[in-house]
């Protein structure tokens, strides 16, 4: 997965490669940490170098 060029800024700050995990929003507070709606899927990837971090599914897309 790519992370969108219309993805905020957070989310944009390393070349991350790998998706290592996927769940879903099932808490309202949880959705409130990611400003998502309850369902949304938020995806771990992780970058080369190791670090992580969760992304929502909306600023993600296939790599081609």
């Amino acid at each position: 997965m790519c992370v969108k060029a219309s993805a905020p800024a957070k989310y944009r700050a390393l070349d991350y490669t790998e998706v290592c995990g996927i769940s879903a929003i099932y808490i309202e507070i949880r959705g409130q940490d990611f400003d998502e709606p309850l369902g949304t899927l938020v995806y771990l990837v992780e970058a080369g170098n190791g670090e992580a971090i969760e992304i929502p599914e909306r600023h993600l897309e296939p790599y081609e």
